[in-house]
């Protein structure tokens, strides 16, 4: 008799997070002008914007049939493009290129959006350059 709903939530990002992912930690050294660490910039996760992932819980939640989902963009963000788009954001120099590991893989975002109508928006180069604009106070 009771309503569960589970969705497999992949990385997301918010100007009001702790700043631990690498992704944060990334932009905050652009926006500090700080060397880049070469294990955020050897990264590469699925990563998406908070308050869209918390839109997709709460389509879930308002369901009529509970489901499992998986919540991810589908894309995979490198750490090196991070730096890269911080750092031009910030007008810092940009790192060298490196090899870049799949620390994740990208999720399958298709069942949420054939469910829920849901899908990510705000990813790769435009996710980085949102919480660029927190970082700046924008």
């Amino acid at each position: 008799g009771r309503f569960v709903a589970t969705g497999r939530i992949h990385a997301n990002e918010s100007r009001l997070g702790p700043g631990t992912s690498p992704v944060a930690r990334l932009v905050a050294a652009a926006a500090a002008g700080t060397p880049f660490d070469p294990a955020d910039l050897a990264t590469t996760t699925d990563c998406g914007w908070t308050p869209e992932y918390v839109d997709a819980m709460w389509r879930m939640l308002q369901r009529p049939v509970p489901d499992d989902l998986v919540i991810a963009s589908g894309i995979a963000l490198a750490g090196t493009d991070v730096a890269r788009v911080a750092a031009a954001y910030f007008k810092r120099a940009a790192p060298a290129a490196l090899a870049t590991t799949a620390d994740v893989l990208p999720g399958d975002p298709r069942p949420a959006q054939a469910a829920l109508g849901w899908r990510a928006v705000t990813t790769g180069d435009d996710l980085v350059t949102v919480l660029c604009d927190g970082a700046a106070g924008g």
